[in-house]
């Protein structure tokens, strides 16, 4: 039920005939998951809410860098450090004091990746990776949910809808146009080849629309089409996309399924993988921010770590011991230089799904050098 707040706020969009209130209505009673709070997601959460949408879920577990404030325009330089869910969370609720929000500052994996999005009734994938892509896919294809799926390479953008409409055999999904995930490495991210930075906010603005028109039920989604932008020449064209009978055995049979597959293991790992420098560990240890630590070096090596001495597991021992590991605070992952905890952060997440874990970037002689370069 509208109030008389929402009738004079959403005036505009009540106006348009084929909306109206019962329209809005339906903005307002819709639970909506957004997976990612970078590029795509940040237009995407700014005009959901303005919209009217009434639940919104933020699914990010980065931090707020400088190099993302040229396309991810809800955030501020005040904000750097910061988790994006949380940081987006409380802007977008003060775009809309209405709606509500609930923000999830953890990284979607197949261990619960049914149990989120269960709570909603529309996906918007606006990742940046390829596991998690395929992995959104094949949650929503098992739930019966629409998925939005927008994309992002150097001037060029794609929009789709996925599964829609949901639980029909006619309707095709990602796995649909792209059956398999690429081998590693063999696609660039944004970090490596660049965006311009207006795109993420065209495409992302149109991943909006279409949700807002699966919600109302005006206008037709772009459902069995990928539309294809390039913003240098403003040219869009939209293809059909055949659904392929052959995909239906690509993606996991059912939810216990999902959660053995290893969706980021034959991904490029490190692109996601999250890293903080020393600087940035001792600025947010300072700010009073709590971590756990773990050392994976053989007992005795040095130099001893001072400050961030926790939990020891060499390497060879991680899988025996994982279960000492902390899955409720960010835990920083050393070694010597790096090598040994990157490797360790694959193992755990891949395996373990931990999504918890942090590489201290050059390791424990960085610490060092760090703490003795400011004393």
């Amino acid at each position: 039920m509208l109030t008389e707040k929402d009738k004079l706020r959403f005036s505009r969009q009540i106006q348009l005939p084929e909306m109206g209130e019962n329209g809005q209505a339906r903005l307002k009673q819709a639970r909506v998951l957004v997976i990612g709070a970078g590029g795509l997601g940040c237009p995407v959460l700014h005009y959901l809410a303005a919209a009217g949408v009434g639940t919104i879920g933020i699914v990010d577990d980065d931090l707020i860098e400088l190099s993302n404030l040229q396309r991810q325009v809800l955030y501020t330089e005040s904000d750097l450090g910061k988790p994006k869910a949380l940081v987006a969370a409380e802007r977008i609720q003060g775009f809309n004091s209405g709606i509500r929000i609930r923000a999830y500052a953890e990284r979607f994996l197949p261990v619960n990746a049914a149990e989120i999005a269960s709570e909603y009734e529309i996906v918007v994938d606006c990742s940046d990776n390829f596991g998690t892509r395929y992995l959104i896919n094949d949650v929503c294809t098992l739930l019966k949910l629409p998925m939005v799926y927008g994309s992002i390479h150097r001037y060029e953008g794609q929009v789709s809808v996925f599964n829609f409409p949901p639980g029909e055999l006619s309707a095709v999904n990602y796995r649909s146009l792209y059956p398999e995930m690429p081998v590693d490495n063999s696609v660039n991210t944004c970090e490596e080849t660049g965006v311009l930075g207006v795109l993420p906010g065209m495409i992302g603005t149109m991943q909006a629309g279409e949700v807002i028109k699966i919600i109302t039920g005006i206008g037709m989604p772009l459902s069995g089409k990928l539309l294809l932008l390039n913003s240098l020449s403003m040219q869009t064209n939209i293809l059909e996309i055949e659904n392929n009978p052959d995909a239906q055995f690509s993606w996991p049979q059912s939810l216990d399924e999902l959660k053995t597959r290893m969706y980021f293991s034959d991904c490029h790992t490190n692109s996601f993988m999250k890293e903080i420098t020393a600087e940035e560990l001792h600025r947010f240890l300072q700010s009073g921010k709590q971590y756990r630590f773990l050392d994976v070096r053989q007992p005795g090596e040095w130099p001893e770590a001072d400050g961030i001495i926790d939990l020891q597991i060499p390497l060879p021992l991680l899988e025996k011991e994982c279960d000492k590991i902390s899955r409720d605070v960010e835990v920083v992952v050393y070694c010597k230089s790096g090598d040994r905890s990157e490797k360790a952060i694959e193992i755990l997440s891949s395996k373990y799904q931990f999504d918890n874990l942090v590489k201290l970037k050059g390791g424990a002689e960085e610490w060092v050098n760090y703490i003795e370069s400011i004393e």
